[in-house]
């Protein structure tokens, strides 16, 4: 996972995973992005959807897409993606991503 973001506040995340094609059964891929105040705390932005974070289920062992939201001001940006892993191999794997940009 990567996140980028243009001059017009416009934040772009890169979502990549990669299993085991007849293990990997599925993934549940769950965003959120928090806003930096006062520099050292962090509030999650409003993103309009329930807790303020994506939630989406992708039914293959192989996922790339994008998602993009329109920042709502200037500053310090972390987005957190955590990736829950699911197959045939063992319990589910829980992998968690997190990067900052400022805008």
């Amino acid at each position: 996972m990567n996140t980028t973001v243009n001059d017009s506040g416009t934040m772009t995340i890169n979502y990549y995973y990669s299993g085991t094609s007849g293990t990997t059964s599925k993934a549940v891929i769950t965003t959120y992005i928090e806003k930096q105040f006062l520099f050292v705390f962090w509030t999650r932005v409003d993103i309009g959807v329930t807790n303020n974070e994506w939630t989406q289920t992708v039914n293959n062992y192989r996922y790339s897409g994008t998602r993009t939201f329109k920042l709502p001001s200037t500053g310090t940006y972390r987005t957190t993606v955590t990736y829950e892993v699911y197959g045939s191999g063992g319990s589910t794997d829980t992998i968690t991503c997190q990067d900052e940009i400022t805008y």
